[in-house]
């Protein structure tokens, strides 16, 4: 039981890890701008392309996630995320620019087997 209990907390702390880690990468792409510049090296260097479509993806998923989480808090009259709707920092912004650095990255893989 007590082996059990150490599996359950180890798996809490390495998505805890993880999540801190993505969100640190969703707080990148808040403030890269549009033109995705001044993300950090993971997501720019070909070096790291394939670890940057993964967490890209996973970030993807997430600001997709927390998009629908907080509508439907809006809808069930609770008091929405102000930085959900508008605004360059917004959730639904940094979603976009998420999705726009995942085309890119996806056109650069393409042209890398062409």
């Amino acid at each position: 039981h007590a082996g059990d209990r150490l599996v359950k907390l180890e798996k809490r702390r390495d998505f805890a890890k993880e999540s801190k880690v993505l969100l640190s990468h969703l707080s990148s792409f808040s403030r890269a701008g549009d033109d995705l510049k001044g993300l950090p090296a993971l997501f720019t260097s070909d070096k790291h392309v394939y670890e940057a479509a993964s967490t890209a993806i996973k970030l993807r998923e997430l600001g997709e996630k927390l998009l629908v989480g907080s509508t439907r808090g809006q809808e069930a009259g609770g008091h929405g995320h102000d930085r959900v709707e508008s605004g360059s920092g917004s959730l639904s912004v940094i979603t976009e620019r998420i999705q726009v650095y995942c085309d890119k990255l996806e056109n650069r893989l393409i042209l890398n087997f062409d």
